[in-house]
């Protein structure tokens, strides 16, 4: 390899081994990569930069599975487990195998036909007046708790989607708390290729009983949501969810439901306070919010990276990739990729083409909730910036020592 490649890929080793100061500045790497070394095998994985190469590889779900179970990149972690873990292993993978995300078509196409029509942009649109008091109400709370102050993530980026998903999916408010807490272990599991499985099966097992017993109660109950009405009802081919998949289904939304969007709200208020030219265009327009989410996405997007396995030998880019190995896909470099976007390290809320990012997936695994997330960051950043117009960031940004799901673990703000 060229002295550049080399460089490209030490600065990417550091990224993938967590280095603090690799992830709280990711995008040298991934711009070192797209320049000099575009498609490279690291460890278990090849790993892919660019725009195109990334987006052909979401296409192609024929050569590459979204089943990641079987990969290289998981062989490599039960080599270096215990049997018991390798266990552990097995429940919190079994779990992950009844993800929407996980799954090709046609088992991919049957389950998203339980929830589809829940997560259209019509019927997420109805919702908005119910969100906007949300984020209301929470900062009406913080306000009243800590004028002056605020810690973002604690007081009302986390809290503010995770109420949402509660109120779809008919879980009690009371309840938050440990879902966010489940939920952060299997945030970590899946960002760390598992460092953490003793504590992602606690909380995997844990979040199955909780469901289990959500939905025991929810059967047959007058206040039943809709969502749950839908996903216990048989579809248009007259086939019902089994037991299983409801449980991983519910899982899954209460997890992915907060976990990026927490993030997304995050990570847009740390941009928007670094780029103040920015905050100010959208304090002047508020309807330009919309387009803003894009740039968000597309700019500081809270999903970093997926990954697929390949089910023959195939090439990307040029590249060989063997059968069985796990292929990185890197959606934040993609987004920055300089040959579709015009100057795409600058923040523009105002950019034309913000929205061909791929800070959402593409194709059939393009997020389900993708209407939802957008809406909830355009009314939480909206809340945020015309409540308090001299926000302030205080002190350093803490990144989570997670490459895959990238967001700060606080986060204090004054006003």
């Amino acid at each position: 390899m060229t002295d550049a490649a080399n460089y490209a890929g030490a600065l990417a080793d550091r990224l993938f081994r967590l280095e603090p100061e690799a992830l709280a500045d990711p995008y040298p790497a991934y711009a070192a990569l797209r320049a000099d070394l575009p498609v490279h095998r690291w460890g278990p994985m090849v790993v892919v930069a660019r725009y195109e190469d990334v987006k052909q590889a979401l296409r192609d779900t024929e050569a590459l599975s979204s089943v990641r179970t079987d990969g290289s990149r998981v062989a490599l972690v039960r080599e270096g487990i215990t049997p018991e873990q390798n266990r552990k292993l097995d429940a919190v993978l079994a779990n992950e195998d009844l993800w929407l995300v996980q799954l090709d078509d046609p088992e991919h196409a049957r389950l998203q036909r339980f929830v589809k029509a829940t997560f259209s942009r019509p019927r997420i649109l109805k919702m908005r007046d119910r969100i906007q008091e949300f984020c209301d109400d929470l900062l009406d709370a913080a306000e009243a708790s800590t004028p002056g102050r605020l810690e973002l993530i604690s007081d009302f980026a986390y809290k503010l989607p995770l109420l949402v998903i509660c109120d779809l999916l008919g879980a009690e408010v009371k309840d938050a708390a440990k879902i966010r807490e489940w939920s952060d272990h299997i945030a970590v599991a899946i960002g760390t290729s598992y460092a953490n499985i003793d504590a992602a099966y606690d909380a995997v097992t844990s979040f199955q009983e909780y469901v289990s017993g959500l939905i025991e109660r929810s059967r047959g109950a007058k206040t039943a949501t809709d969502l749950f009405a839908q996903l216990v009802s048989a579809d248009a081919d007259g086939e019902f969810l089994t037991d299983q998949e409801l449980v991983a289904m519910f899982t899954l939304l209460l997890f992915a439901g907060h976990e990026t969007t927490t993030n997304l709200i995050a990570n847009g208020i740390i941009e928007l306070l670094r780029h103040p030219e920015q905050r100010a265009l959208l304090a002047d327009d508020p309807g330009r919010l919309d387009n803003a989410v894009s740039e968000l996405l597309r700019y500081c997007s809270s999903v970093h990276a997926v990954h697929r396995v390949a089910t023959r030998d195939c090439e990307i880019g040029g590249f060989s990739v063997k059968k069985g190995e796990t292929v990185r896909l890197l959606l934040a470099s993609a987004n920055r990729d300089e040959s579709v976007f015009e100057n795409p390290d600058t923040l523009d809320v105002t950019r034309e083409d913000a929205r061909k990012h791929l800070g959402m997936g593409y194709g059939i695994h393009t997020c389900l909730g993708i209407w939802l997330a957008r809406l909830e960051t355009e009314l939480a950043i909206g809340a945020l910036l015309r409540r308090y117009p001299g926000l302030a960031l205080e002190g350093e940004v803490e990144w989570a020592r997670n490459f895959t799901l990238r967001g700060p673990v606080a986060m204090n703000l004054t006003y």
